[in-house]
């Protein structure tokens, strides 16, 4: 419980605290890195990324349980998930999971050997989403998630598939983040088990089964900064329909957690780290009792998601002013060069005046300098450059660039704090 009083003093904290009044407050953050999936969250990200093009994940870790049988028992999960994505559209992105688990239960009574009973669970899912901006600081998301259980695997029971209908919504004031999560879900892994009668205690605290539909509901707050992105999260699943439980006993999952970017050079590598307690009672595993999902008292889990995003940053083309039908000589010639545009920030948001050198192209040598609010215009010879960014007291970071004739290119870059120079 110790923990759970941590989660709440760390919602309480990030609430009391106010947002730095600045003019980046109206601008939507530049997701921390390209990846925007999570192997371990359940109140997942909510993040508009038109650059992302394919993006893989994977996660695992370890849960306890405390003795629930009366036999001094006790439960362990080990968990792993992979997860992959492709972009069907900028907005929209069709995905496939593999999880699986092994739990081992062990029990004795006064005067007898101890027992061990133990299994492996697995599961496929495949599921669609789409992140749409709907404001300058509010995007909305729409995910199914089609859960294929089966008996032994890797059969699939059809009888057993299940889906999951979820919504999100998220705004940001920044360096916070809320999101809030609403759902339904109609479960019928039941069919994919033993009969009840048939199931032993191990099993159904390992199954992970609900025999009721549920709806799902979920909060999380994010704080972002320069070391990484917090955040806390609550989900429950409100069981309800044939066989469902009471309230005490719904599956009630309390988090905190950290994600943060493991690289300095514009690769999406991101590690993930979770903590997760189990506020619920414990429901009766009684021969006829009905189903019910018994999350881990006490959850560790760890991640790691990557992506793949276009060579360059986009590029806008603009097309050449149309030849006048008598041209002079005296009208300038069409030009030659193409613009790059700068915006340089820190994970807050606030614009560096930073330092760019071109390291190699057409104009390699040149030293420019951002304005007060990060930005900055430049007109290049056509080609491939390679920039380095500098700022005092942050790390250096190098991009590749691409100037086409005549074109525009952004370049949006975050500058992250060198800690190891205060």
């Amino acid at each position: 419980m110790n923990l759970l009083r941590l989660t709440i003093a760390l919602v309480a904290l990030a609430a009391s605290n106010k947002a730095r009044a600045s003019d980046d407050v109206d601008k939507a953050r530049e997701p921390m890195a390209s990846s925007t999936i999570s192997a371990l969250r359940r109140v997942g990200p909510v993040e508009v990324d038109e650059t992302r093009r394919c993006q893989f994940g994977a996660g695992g870790g370890y849960g306890f349980t405390e003795s629930v049988l009366g036999q001094d028992d006790a439960h362990h999960r080990f968990a792993a998930s992979l997860i992959g994505e492709v972009a069907l559209h900028p907005a929209m992105a069709l995905g496939l999971r593999f999880s699986g688990r092994y739990d081992r239960h062990s029990s004795s009574k006064p005067g007898q050997r101890e027992e061990i009973d133990d299994g492996w669970t697995g599961e496929p899912q495949l599921h669609v989403r789409g992140d749409l901006a709907i404001g300058p600081r509010t995007a909305a998301g729409l995910g199914f998630f089609l859960r294929l259980p089966g008996g032994d695997a890797p059969s699939i029971e059809p009888a057993a598939i299940s889906g999951d209908l979820i919504a999100s919504l998220r705004h940001e004031l920044a360096p916070f983040a809320a999101i809030a999560q609403l759902g339904y879900r109609l479960d019928r892994t039941d069919n994919a088990t033993l009969p009840r009668a048939r199931l032993s205690p191990g099993d159904r605290v390992g199954l992970g089964v609900n025999q009721a539909n549920a709806i799902l509901i979920g909060v999380a707050g994010e704080r972002v900064s320069s070391l990484a992105d917090f955040f806390v999260e609550a989900s429950v699943e409100a069981l309800h329909g044939h066989g469902s439980p009471p309230f005490a006993v719904w599956p009630m999952r309390v988090g905190v957690g950290a994600r943060r970017r493991l690289d300095e050079q514009g690769l999406p590598l991101v590690a993930e780290l979770l903590i997760e307690v189990s506020p619920s009672s414990r429901p009766s595993l009684g021969p006829e009792a009905p189903l019910v999902d018994l999350p881990p008292r006490l959850g560790l889990w760890l991640g790691l998601t990557w992506g793949t995003t276009p060579p360059s940053p986009p590029t806008a083309l603009v097309p050449p002013p149309a030849p006048a039908a008598f041209p002079k000589p005296s009208l300038p010639m069409p030009s030659e060069t193409g613009q790059l545009r700068c915006s340089i920030r820190s994970f807050g948001g606030t614009g560096i005046p930073a330092s760019i050198r071109i390291e190699s192209g057409p104009s390699t040598g040149s030293h420019h300098l951002a304005g007060d609010d990060g930005s900055l215009t430049l007109d290049l010879a056509p080609g491939r450059y390679e920039i380095s960014i500098e700022a005092p007291g942050y790390l250096v970071q190098r991009r590749s660039i691409v100037i086409e004739q005549n074109g525009v290119t952004l370049l949006n870059a975050d500058l992250r704090e060198d800690r190891q120079r205060r």
